[in-house]
């Protein structure tokens, strides 16, 4: 029995051993920079979730790759374009997870791809939605499966009330905001859309629906208006999607590739993965350059505390985003930050504590914000710096506002038979208790502290705008803006995504336009192992149950932040809903 016990635990230690071993071989195999065909095509595989940041993935045999990021997909349209290998570039976009930003971001590199080389593009969509036409329409020529769907009908946004179910169970939701477009708690306490609402969500919603009529209108040689008749007529047929002009044609996927052979002047049809493809250095194809800047991403919903294993790509962690930052302001060799901001807001003391270390990075370094889909409410608090803000025409930011949100749970509990007995010491320790709704002088206290805060916000923002108080209070009121409104109203900087972001950045740190740039992203994407050690280190064991419930599989329903509300009472610079226009 010794000796198989002896046996059992050598074979273990050994199997640990031999599975570590293969972990390191995987990985270095995959750091390998990929071999690329002479006269080949860069197929751009545009599928599931498109993020700022890279999520982790094992790298054992049969693991699929993580997926493309938007500066992965920036830096390969980049590389392919002065590539001599690469002949022509296919897009195959298969009904992607992304904001229209982020749309705006691919379809721009697209369009710079084509300019830039004169390399034919081609794209292919399956069963698209208005947004994969709208990233499509760029390429040379767009085509998709005979007997496929179009599904460009229009755009539509639907706002979840959820009053009538919590009535039903017995659940109020207490909530106190400051800005009467600060809404991020109506869900709880309406049944509809209020009137302020409605204005906001019809500004964007008309500005969002002109710029895909206009923009898909140019490429296919048709006006606004003709593109609006045509969207009334929809969704369609592949066939009449042709005959619409929205197609050149209809083929099945491997009949595209004789044509992009044919089109490219290739012998034969090679191509490459852009997944591979990302691994190619720009150096390798003549864009290395000799100063380096940091592209910090600061991604999901802000909350207090660290992040750590799975989590790190669905939040910001203050204390986490804080070491990511100082670690770059001490690093001699870099010579400006471009933090990439991708967020609906969150916790507003963690938003406080990281535009502190933010600034701190802004007095050592130049510094400029790219705003992603999202910087609102505290994601447009913590670009509060007094640096160039660079946003894209549909990035959703503003937001400036406060709300605090109180689930009261006692009839849901008289309901199931649970009671509740309490003894209190002092007059206010029941406001945070589930059982006990806030009495008049209870929720007036509340108010004072909700609108101490907002005064607050109006002034970081007055002072990071450098604008009068006076000014900023009118585009306050928890409103949101898109992009191109935010500029309207002196919000952001200018309008644009990676490239006005990082010429930007050089004119700041006095940098020619010619001067090449070596680009490090932060964070830097952990292997399996260092992973496990940050798990093991207790880093992830520092965040609440609540934010540990973002790891996967849990991580897309807790990444919608209005479920916080539901979880645990607080106060949160938080947009007031997140918008996915259908």
């Amino acid at each position: 029995m010794k000796k198989f016990l002896v046996g059992l635990v050598l074979g273990m230690v050994i199997s640990v051993f031999a599975g570590i071993v293969i972990v390191f071989a995987m990985a270095r195999l995959g750091d390998r920079e990929p071999s690329v065909p002479s006269s080949g095509v860069l197929r751009v595989n545009l599928t599931g979730s498109i993020d700022e940041m890279a999520e982790p993935s094992l790298p054992l045999p049969g693991q699929a790759p993580s997926g493309l990021t938007t500066i992965e997909i920036w830096s390969a349209f980049r590389k392919a374009a002065v590539d001599d290998r690469i002949k022509a570039v296919y897009v195959d976009l298969r009904i992607p997870s992304l904001g229209w930003a982020t749309a705006q971001e691919i379809r721009q590199s697209i369009e710079q791809f084509k300019t830039e080389s004169k390399k034919p593009v081609f794209a292919y969509l399956r069963t698209p939605r208005m947004v994969d036409y709208y990233i499509a329409s760029a390429a040379d020529k767009v085509y998709c499966s005979p007997e496929d769907l179009l599904l460009v009908q229009g755009m539509r946004l639907e706002a979840m009330y959820l009053k009538g179910t919590l009535d039903k169970i017995g659940v109020t939701m207490e909530v106190e905001h400051a800005g009467k477009y600060k809404d991020a708690g109506d869900m709880f306490t309406e049944k509809g859309m209020t009137p302020e609402t409605k204005e906001v969500l019809n500004s964007v919603l008309d500005r969002l629906y002109g710029d895909f009529l206009e923009t898909t209108g140019k490429a296919r040689s048709k006006s606004s208006a003709e593109m609006a008749a045509i969207v009334d007529r929809g969704p369609f047929t592949a066939a009449a999607a042709v005959d619409e002009g929205l197609l050149d044609g209809v083929r099945h996927d491997k009949a595209l590739e004789d044509e992009i052979k044919s089109a490219g002047k290739l012998g034969e049809y090679k191509e490459i993965d852009v997944k591979k493809y990302r691994t190619v250095s720009p150096s390798s194809v003549g864009l290395g350059g000799d100063t380096s800047v940091a592209f910090v991403v600061a991604q999901g919903n802000i909350v207090r505390g660290k992040s750590g294993g799975f989590t790190e790509a669905s939040m910001i962690a203050s204390e986490s985003i804080a070491e990511t930052l100082r670690s770059v302001a001490k690093d001699d060799d870099i010579k400006g930050v471009v933090v990439r901001i991708d967020s609906p807001g969150g916790d507003a003391i963690a938003s406080d504590e990281i535009l502190e270390v933010m600034r701190e990075v802004s007095a050592k370094k130049p510094v400029v914000i790219s705003m992603a889909d999202y910087a609102a409410s505290g994601g447009y608090y913590m670009s509060m710096t007094g640096d160039p803000i660079v946003a894209y025409p549909s990035t959703l930011t503003g937001s400036i506002g406060v709300v605090f949100t109180k689930p009261v749970l006692k009839g849901l509990y008289d309901n199931i038979g649970i009671t509740k007995d309490a003894l209190n010491r002092g007059k206010n320790s029941a406001f945070l208790s589930d059982y006990v709704a806030l009495d008049p002088p209870a929720r007036a206290h509340l108010k004072s502290l909700i609108d101490s805060m907002y005064s607050s916000f109006l002034d970081e923002v007055s002072t990071g705008r450098k604008k009068p108080r006076e000014e900023i209070a009118p585009l306050a009121e928890g409103r949101v803006w898109l992009g191109s409104q935010a500029l309207d109203n002196g919000l952001v900087d200018e309008l644009g995504g990676i490239d006005v972001a990082l010429a930007t950045l050089k004119k700041k740190a006095n940098l020619k336009d010619s001067d090449k740039l070596k680009i490090f992203v932060y964070p830097a994407k952990k292997s399996f192992l260092e992973l496990l050690a940050t798990m093991e280190s207790g880093a992830a064991g520092q965040m609440s149950a609540a934010q540990m419930l973002q790891d996967t599989p849990f991580r897309d329903l807790v990444r919608n932040p209005y479920v916080q509300a539901l979880r645990e009472p607080g106060a949160q610079a938080l947009m007031p809903y997140s918008i996915h226009v259908q």
